[in-house]
């Protein structure tokens, strides 16, 4: 269990004998999950997974599957009951339990290749543990025509494990109709699984290409939402996807300044945009998985103590600068890139800053008001200073603390300001219509949208340009990603 502990599979603590004289009773100790739940247990709970959870899911437990079949382990007895789930900011965190029956299976393959009954089964077959007979493939069950169990045995165990979490049914037979809204390849990929002769089941590494093309490269409609996996274990940032549209761009209302005009229409194709601002553990998992050096401030966080210039606001932002579910804030536009280059190398997709023109397209949600909600602030509708929040000019608050926009975006209004692509341009003259980056300007300037906590309300009106050196890294400026989706 040493051998193949860690994201997949619960650390081994301790081993022993109940009855240490006779060297009776083994027992072995592992870590404890907290607040984790068996599969059966949680379906009970919770209900079958939806097609996408139950994809990533898929794809943990082949991973863990994988990482024990190259130390020669064989699970053979995987089952939902056999799995710890638990709810974690990265979704559904998955560990694979009770490999006891890999130890019990070595012990027996002699004998369970060389005793029949007069059932025409092995002694193996015969002692198939009560409860796991719709997860155990011919050979577990004693059909040695197929030869010895092996890690293709965990396969089949696999595609009725996934089957049974995502219909909450028996997997005996799969039926297509209880799948009916996943994609044909997904009940191709089960079936495959429980194919009856080992040789014709796909190996752990098929399988894993095989969901992982399933769950990052599937057309998605407007409104979905979606999270794709990391190589290293977890996934990415939630992710909204925006539909096709145009709209009027800049200072619709009249309120603002020369920089927001002239008002002009944009076509934005479909994308996809973060849920939320980046968070502070999201990003801190890019600088453990990098070993990027992470700024001063994160690293000490309520202790950081500056003395000079508007850095003292990171003394003052105390606590929430090291608060997972707070947004990232201290980034610089070249830390920001950094972060989407290595998200797009972990999920194989294509991640990146938004334009300025997605970013107000998204924030606006099909309103031409200086907030999505109206053209006054109001109370407590967002985390701008001087606007009723009990963050308002304190520190940035918790991602997703205020209502969420018509698109389900959180905190376009306020919290951190949020780096965009474009470099600066002082107004819009020359524009471009379709979306695009907006290159050429000012080169020592990139645009920042959103306002932010320690900026009063005006600063945060959907219209609303500011830019910065993008070296800089100010305690009220963070950033969202935007990923490229395939046409519906």
């Amino acid at each position: 269990m040493r051998k193949i502990a860690g994201n997949y599979v619960p650390k081994p603590l301790d081993c022993g004998y109940v009855d240490s004289t006779r060297q009776e009773h083994p027992y072995f100790v592992t870590e404890y999950i907290e607040g984790a739940l068996d599969g059966e247990a949680w379906l009970a709970k919770h209900g079958k997974l939806a097609v996408a959870t139950g994809i990533a899911v898929g794809l943990q437990i082949a991973q863990g599957l994988q990482v024990a079949h190259s130390q020669g382990i064989y699970h053979l007895d995987l089952k939902p009951a056999n799995l710890l789930f638990k709810s974690t900011n990265a979704g559904l965190m998955v560990k694979i339990i009770d490999f006891g029956l890999a130890r019990v299976a070595n012990s027996l393959r002699a004998e369970a290749m060389s005793r029949r009954s007069r059932s025409g089964l092995s002694q193996f077959g015969q002692a198939i543990v009560a409860g796991t007979y719709d997860y155990a493939p011919p050979e577990q069950l004693g059909e040695t025509k197929y030869g010895k169990p092996s890690g293709k045995s965990d396969l089949y165990a696999f595609g009725a494990t996934l089957y049974r979490l995502m219909t909450g049914e028996s997997p005996r037979h799969l039926n297509p109709r209880r799948l009916a809204s996943a994609p044909p390849a997904l009940f191709e990929l089960l079936c495959d699984c429980k194919e009856e002769n080992p040789k014709q089941r796909p190996t752990t590494a098929e399988a894993i290409a095989r969901l992982t093309a399933l769950l990052g490269n599937g057309k998605k409609k407007p409104g979905d939402i979606f999270r794709d996996r990391l190589q290293n274990g977890g996934e990415g940032p939630e992710m909204v996807v925006i539909a096709t549209g145009r709209f009027q761009m800049g200072d619709i209302t009249g309120n603002g300044s020369s920089d927001e005009k002239p008002v002009h229409e944009v076509s934005v194709d479909s994308f996809a945009i973060g849920k939320f601002e980046v968070t502070v553990d999201e990003y801190m998992r890019f600088v453990k998985a990098t070993n990027s050096h992470a700024p001063e401030w994160l690293e000490k966080g309520s202790q950081y103590n500056i003395e000079t210039g508007s850095d003292n606001h990171y003394k003052k932002l105390g606590s929430a600068l090291t608060n997972e579910n707070h947004p990232i804030v201290g980034i610089s536009w070249h830390d920001a890139v950094a972060y989407t280059e290595w998200l797009s190398e972990q999920t194989g997709q294509q991640y990146r800053l938004s334009t300025e023109a997605e970013w107000e397209y998204a924030a606006r949600a099909g309103t031409d008001t200086d907030y999505w909600w109206g053209n006054e602030i109001g109370k407590n509708r967002a985390n701008c200073y001087d606007s009723g929040s009990k963050w308002s000019g304190k520190s940035t608050s918790p991602v997703g603390s205020f209502e969420a926009n018509p698109f389900g975006l959180y905190d376009t209004v306020g919290n951190a300001w949020e780096w965009c692509a474009d470099n600066w341009h002082e107004n819009y003259e020359g524009a471009p219509s379709d979306g695009s980056v907006w290159k050429g300007g000012n080169e020592s300037r990139r645009v920042l949208r959103g306002g932010s906590w320690n900026y009063y309300p005006d600063d945060a009106r959907a219209a609303v340009r500011y830019r910065l050196d993008p070296d800089d890294r100010d305690s009220s400026v963070g950033f969202r990603v935007v990923r490229r989706v395939a046409r519906t």
